[in-house]
């Protein structure tokens, strides 16, 4: 269900995702429904079953301290300038680029409205040139809000296109998760199972596509993550970080890179003329996905870059 409400200089906009935004584009995530163990809207206390434990210290994800976490270097990744989750620092295979940095968890609705409450303006050069609003579902609604939603502000945020996705990022002081060294991985090729050109693949594999094509290792989907093999099976997206054994096994605390919702990539089909309809990648299956979905590697999500859906949020990456 969906209600819009428009007049002169007001535009409130009331979804099930229980997302407001009115004067000014000011926006407003519903009252938590859960909490997660890495809320980047809240403090350092964390709820859930402290899968993540205190990951996240400050109201935008930063400064934390990741308790035996040797991949996590919160000078590197998390200078005071950035928002959005905690970061942590992933080391890459031999020969290929730098280690570089990812966010812990998928973007939350707490962190989304932290962006739209600094009132962004809508003007993104090309290939998101058309791209007029920043809220969830605000350029193609129909469809999107059918779908029931998880209102806690410790939920992923989802309902946003691609263009969406890539100027929170920019705005966190990051980049959509794409190419080792920068630039975005080519669609049509194998980069984007290929450790030394995918920043998500390489994340999601721990560096070591033999021992991890999950996340979670080699064991075969037993609803380690949010997927339809979970008991209960999920309705909607969970809070993020809140499920232990949906962490990247040698990359605490990494979370959520399976199942859930599914993150966009920087990874397009550059068809000239037609980029609001190009197909864009997104990874990591979502909750009513299972099995080979799941794997790192699978490719078979590619929404067009202007789609909105409940299934499709995102995290970021730093080089």
């Amino acid at each position: 269900m969906r209600r819009y409400l428009a007049a002169a200089g007001l535009a409130v906009l009331v979804t099930g995702c229980g997302l407001v935004a009115g004067l000014g584009g000011e926006y407003r995530p519903a009252a938590d429904a859960g909490t997660s163990a890495i809320d980047g809207g809240g403090g350092g206390d964390s709820g859930g079953d402290g899968a993540a434990g205190d990951a996240a210290g400050s109201a935008d994800g930063r400064g934390s301290d990741a308790e035996g976490g040797a991949s996590f270097d919160a000078g590197r990744c998390n200078p005071a300038s950035n928002h959005g989750p905690t970061m942590i620092e992933v080391p890459t295979s031999a020969g290929s680029a730098p280690s570089f940095c990812i966010d812990s968890t998928e973007v939350t609705q707490a962190h989304y409205g932290a962006f739209l409450g600094a009132n962004p303006i809508a003007a993104q050069g090309p290939p998101c040139a058309e791209n007029a609003t920043y809220l969830p579902g605000g350029d193609a609604p129909s469809g999107c809000f059918a779908y029931a939603v998880n209102t806690a502000s410790s939920a992923p945020v989802t309902c946003l296109d691609w263009c969406d996705a890539k100027a929170f990022c920019a705005w966190a002081g990051k980049e959509l998760c794409g190419k080792l060294g920068g630039g975005d991985v080519d669609f049509g090729g194998g980069e984007g199972a290929d450790i030394q050109q995918s920043q998500w693949f390489a994340a999601c594999t721990a560096n070591d596509p033999p021992s991890h094509p999950f996340p979670w290792g080699g064991a075969p989907d037993n609803g380690q993550c949010f997927s339809s093999l979970a008991s209960p099976a999920p309705t909607g997206p969970a809070p993020v970080g809140s499920k232990a054994s949906c962490e990247v096994l040698g990359l605490p605390p990494l979370f959520d890179m399976a199942g859930n919702v599914a993150e966009w990539e920087d990874s397009c089909d550059g068809k000239p003329g037609a980029a609001p309809d190009q197909p864009c990648r997104a990874r990591g299956g979502d909750y009513a996905m299972s099995g080979n979905g799941l794997r790192c590697d699978a490719l078979n999500i590619n929404p067009k870059r202007k789609a909105t859906d409940i299934h499709v949020g995102f995290r970021c990456c730093a080089n």
